[in-house]
């Protein structure tokens, strides 16, 4: 199971590559 850290910095990545999407 990811630790909460990692699934923040998950989350960051994430919303950065939805932001270059659009």
């Amino acid at each position: 199971y990811l630790a909460k850290k990692n699934r923040v910095r998950y989350k960051k990545l994430i919303s950065q590559l939805n932001i270059r999407e659009q």
